[in-house]
């Protein structure tokens, strides 16, 4: 069966439509992440220069574009960590978990938050599951450090110990630890 002249003109005219959607949303798609990347670069200039508003207005427009920008929603949520403003921070680090699991200093942080917040049952399961992920030796110390005193205040002092004597091969000098493992 042959197509006829309306029929070719019609599909000619699909066909044409489809390609420039689809090229007109790649170079939305690229603008967007052109743009996205230059909100962040700016968050993050502001935050060398002690200016969190300025990076959370900057966090906040990539979300705009991409609601799921784990670096944005993340950082907000470290913003808010760092103010003291708890329930806000845990309610971004759980987004971001969500996101991406495997994001274990992000799940100490949101551990620390619970704690703040007097969750501690889910404080402790925060910082149980990501304290031996952890990586960086600040957040791998503190965490520690918090989920030390999670399971002292429950009577687990094995599992208290067993933290402290991590944390002072970590860092024997850290006044802190040192604390901790006297009290403990």
């Amino acid at each position: 069966m042959k197509a006829s002249s309306k029929q070719r003109t019609y599909l000619a005219l699909v066909f044409i439509m489809v390609f420039l959607s689809t090229l007109s949303y790649s170079q939305t798609s690229d603008s967007r992440e052109r743009e996205v990347r230059a909100d962040l670069q700016r968050a993050q200039e502001a935050l060398k220069v002690n200016d969190p508003d300025t990076a959370i207005r900057e966090y906040r427009a990539a979300l705009q574009l991409d609601p799921t920008n784990i670096d944005a929603i993340a950082n907000l949520g470290v913003i808010a960590f760092l103010q003291g403003q708890y329930a806000e921070a845990a309610e971004d680090f759980r987004q971001a978990v969500k996101l991406q699991p495997e994001l274990w200093k992000i799940q100490a942080l949101l551990g620390m938050c619970e704690k703040r917040l007097g969750h501690l049952a889910s404080a402790r399961s925060w910082l149980e599951k990501s304290f031996p992920h952890i990586e960086e030796p600040k957040v791998k110390t503190q965490a520690g450090l918090e989920l030390a005193e999670l399971d002292y205040q429950v009577g687990e002092l094995g599992k208290s110990a067993e933290i402290i004597n991590t944390l002072r091969q970590l860092d024997p000098k850290n006044l802190d630890v040192l604390y901790s493992a006297y009290r403990t």
